[in-house]
């Protein structure tokens, strides 16, 4: 877990005004894959590109990958909003539980550039 994730729980479990409250936790931006796979490959040095596959291949991927099959359908599902565009929304609710912005996603990118290599 990293540190900005470690200051987001701490932020929420010290805080009663959260109680029973959810938040839709985004970044400040709303990226395509494209945007994603130049920023990693950006941070990483090497050439990452997305390449769009059908459900089905994902799905025997993610089987592949040993995910339990209702895990796995289950992010057939999150990955078909996402194809939608129901990710283009941000949020401001890192701002409000941190009290400060979510990190950019190149920042992500060049914090964790190790796991692209």
């Amino acid at each position: 877990m990293s540190a900005h994730s470690d200051c987001l729980k701490s932020a929420a479990l010290l805080r009663s005004d959260f109680d029973n409250r959810e938040f839709d936790l985004t970044s400040a931006e709303a990226l395509n894959h494209d945007q994603v796979a130049a920023m990693l490959s950006q941070a990483s040095g090497r050439v990452i590109a997305y390449e769009e596959i059908t459900p089905e291949a994902m799905l025997q991927g993610l089987l592949g990958a040993d995910l339990p099959r209702p895990y796995a359908e289950f992010m057939l599902v999150i990955l078909g909003y996402f194809k939608a565009g129901y990710a283009e929304r941000v949020t401001d609710a890192v701002a409000s539980i941190a009290g400060r912005a979510p990190i950019t996603f190149a920042q992500y990118a060049k914090d964790h550039r190790s796991a692209w290599g």
